[in-house]
């Protein structure tokens, strides 16, 4: 992926945190589903392995069901989905 915007729920949170861009470089060592909270202090993600394979809509309801309702949430779609 070159680039992608954002808008909905996701877009107007980061956008009230002050966030103009999130930047993802480099492949990592390891293939994995990798999950981002900033809540926490640490920037590293951790792995959340009952996501892997799953559609966008199947990973946003289980990271509601861990998270709460109120999160929001950007996925990014396996190739051809």
């Amino acid at each position: 992926m070159k680039e992608s915007d954002v808008g909905g729920e996701a877009g107007k949170k980061i956008a009230r945190l002050g966030i103009k861009a999130v930047v993802l470089e480099d492949l990592p060592e390891r293939a994995g589903t990798k999950v981002f909270d900033n809540r926490i202090e640490s920037t590293d993600p951790f792995r959340v392995s009952e996501l892997k394979e799953k559609h966008v809509s199947e990973t946003i309801q289980l990271l509601r069901k861990r998270f709460g309702n109120q999160v929001a949430s950007f996925a990014l779609a396996p190739q051809g989905r």
